[in-house]
């Protein structure tokens, strides 16, 4: 309010403060999980790989996620290498805007 403002310039006798209330905007941040892509020559063992990378403008210091990787390729050809999420405890689900990408596991022959 203007009574909360003084004025201590000897320049200027009479001044009026005028309050003008600003805006302030919080965004989510965007976030991209995507799991590990991964190739090998077929051995009959299953291909399976449990990274999962943390794009975009990524978790606040001290928040994430704990990733439960299910893709697994053993024949010859290709898969996406599935996965889940859980957020950690004391990361607020409506802070992020969470996309998730699979990679690809691929055994192939010689």
């Amino acid at each position: 309010k203007p009574s909360d403002f003084n004025n201590i310039s000897h320049n200027f006798a009479s001044v009026t403060f005028k309050i003008v209330d600003g805006t302030l905007n919080i965004f989510r941040r965007d976030v991209t999980l995507t799991s590990a892509t991964d190739s090998k020559t077929y051995d009959g063992k299953p291909l399976t790989n449990d990274n999962v990378a943390v794009g975009g403008d990524g978790f606040v210091e001290g928040e994430g996620a704990v990733y439960n990787v299910t893709g697994s390729q053993t024949e010859v050809g290709k898969s996406d290498n599935t996965f889940t999420y859980e957020l950690k405890k004391g990361t607020n689900p409506d802070n992020y805007n969470i996309k998730t990408v699979n990679g690809e596991l691929q055994h192939h022959t010689i």
